[in-house]
């Protein structure tokens, strides 16, 4: 089997990852250049830390600059109240680490590149799926290359090209709901 996914961020690169350390053959094609631009987020929560941990990742996670929260301040009356957020948590790590994204994608790019059936792409958007006989086969990138796959994942994002493109093969029946 193998599986295309579009879009590198934190969602593509850890099943990327994940799929990679399965043995599936995987590809990940990412639109920009590099990981290092303007991010919505940069929090890692307490379970994406245990997922780390379970793949031996967390001691270099660690490492990476990043800030740990355990008090939240909530509007209450008027004004901020600080709370424990995760006070009574049965968890390994209790926090929220701030961690700039990039380099938490890079963390994660660098482990799946260890897989020898692991691919990064970068500066390859996704514009279009391929269809044969009405099935999803692959994804068409913007220079026109193509990649075939026997699953094709869009983790590109809110604005998902690659949802767009295989909702507008759907029938109204077909379609999913949003």
């Amino acid at each position: 089997m193998n599986v295309v996914i579009a879009g590198g961020g934190p969602a593509g690169m850890m099943l990327g990852l994940l799929l990679a350390g399965a043995g599936i053959e995987v590809t990940v094609l990412e639109k920009h250049k590099y990981f290092l631009r303007d991010f919505g987020g940069d929090t890692v929560h307490p379970s994406t830390l245990e997922a780390l941990d379970q793949l031996g990742l967390s001691e270099r996670f660690h490492q990476l600059d990043h800030r740990k929260v355990t008090r939240l301040n909530v509007p209450l009356g008027g004004g901020l109240a600080p709370i424990e957020a995760f006070a009574g948590m049965k968890v390994k790590f209790p926090y929220i680490a701030f961690v700039p994204q990039w380099d938490f994608l890079n963390l994660l790019a660098e482990e799946a590149q260890r897989h020898p059936n692991f691919t990064l792409h970068l500066s390859t958007p996704v514009r279009d799926v391929v269809r044969r006989v009405g099935k999803v086969v692959g994804v068409r990138c913007e220079d026109g290359r193509e990649s075939r796959a026997d699953l094709v994942i869009g983790a590109d994002g809110r604005n998902s090209a690659v949802r767009q493109a295989a909702w507008d093969g759907c029938t109204n029946s077909a379609r999913p709901s949003t």
